[in-house]
């Protein structure tokens, strides 16, 4: 058997909850680091017993001296911001960082949108983020680089776990439980929700997200027929292990995952038949957002919501299926990548003690 690997994770994120855990359940157990910049109101991490955390700054020279510390061989980020000063200085630094470790050959930075490939600058507030950092340092560098450290950027649509809670709920006050793999889908009664019940690590999105829970209502962008794509956190987290346990050199630049590809219409009528409720809809014309996206006069939540409700418009979010067949079978073979249905199921349904 192989030494375990050191997996390094920058960023004390939702999604890095997930992938903690779906790396502890692996045979051969990694060593697990977590780069952050503060301790503060980070329960889950602090009360995990199987993570080391070192606090640190995001500049090359305090990562490497990590990086080196660790002997880490995979790095994950989960920094999110719109703010180039944050994550495009943040991810160059990474970047360098793990280039010049002694034992760093694997970097997976903080992309998680949707069809990169159509929409490379959707939603808008990462063009000059995501896709800059892209463009002008991963794929700018030279093919020698690619020899020493493999990278690639993951994209899975919108996280599906959006639809497992209302928005009132705080997953970020959670201590660390114990995950028992064993935990599964329990066939229960008639479904109901408890809008203060936390199902998912995944911060709410009221306003952004189309669907409330809580009201049993939805604004839907555009006609609704517009193709979408969600993925779980979870069989996001569950894909990255893959990523890690594959072989070196077989890493493509972008990686594409998904569990479902539908609409919202077809997404609230799922919704409907679950819970036996039917949702409110209203719907936000296409020609509204492209007005709003060019409206300078809004505010940022308002300005975020547009550039949200374009990406679902524009199709932006729906992966494109054949890499993701391709891949699925040469990467994820053996991952379950639930619909919004399974998920559902999971969700309300399945265990009370394990986030979906």
């Amino acid at each position: 058997m192989q030494p375990p690997q050191s997996i390094a994770i920058a960023g004390a994120s939702d999604v890095s909850k997930y992938l903690i855990e779906e790396l502890l359940l692996t045979p051969n157990r990694p060593r697990i680091t977590l780069l952050t910049r503060s301790l503060a109101n980070r329960p889950w991490f602090t009360t995990n017993p199987h993570i080391s955390i070192r606090v640190t700054e995001y500049t090359a020279p305090a990562l490497q001296s990590v990086l080196d510390d660790v002997e880490a061989t995979v790095l994950f980020s989960f920094l999110h911001s719109n703010d180039t000063g944050v994550y495009n200085t943040a991810h160059e630094a990474m970047y360098q960082a793990c280039k010049a470790s002694r034992t760093c050959r694997r970097f997976v930075p903080s992309d998680y949108g949707g069809d990169i490939e159509r929409f490379p600058g959707l939603p808008r507030f990462y063009d000059a983020t995501h896709r800059a950092f892209r463009e002008k340092v991963l794929e700018g560098e030279s093919g020698d680089d690619d020899h020493r450290m493999e990278w690639t950027v993951v994209n899975g649509g919108w996280f599906m776990d959006y639809f497992a809670q209302g928005s009132a709920v705080d997953p970020t006050a959670l201590a660390y439980r114990e995950l028992d793999d064993s935990q599964g889908s329990e066939v229960g009664t008639v479904p109901s929700f408890d809008p203060t019940r936390v199902r998912s690590y995944m911060k709410p999105l009221p306003g952004i997200w189309p669907l409330d829970l809580d009201t049993f209502s939805a604004v839907i962008p555009g006609t609704g027929d517009e193709p979408i794509g969600w993925t779980a956190a979870r069989d996001v987290a569950k894909a990255l292990v893959r990523l890690v346990q594959a072989p070196r050199g077989t890493w493509e630049r972008h990686t594409y995952v998904v569990g479902e590809i539908g609409t919202w219409n077809r997404a609230v009528e799922t919704v409907e038949r679950f819970f036996g409720r039917r949702v409110q809809v209203s719907r936000n014309p296409e020609s509204d957002i492209f007005a709003a996206v060019q409206d300078e006069t809004l505010g940022p939540e308002k300005r975020a919501i547009a550039f949200m409700d374009e990406w679902n418009v524009m199709g932006a979010s729906a992966v494109p299926i054949d890499r993701v067949l391709a891949q699925r079978e040469k990467f994820f073979s053996d991952v379950e990548f639930r619909g919004v249905e399974v998920f559902l199921r999971d969700a309300f349904q399945g265990s009370h003690e394990r986030m979906v």
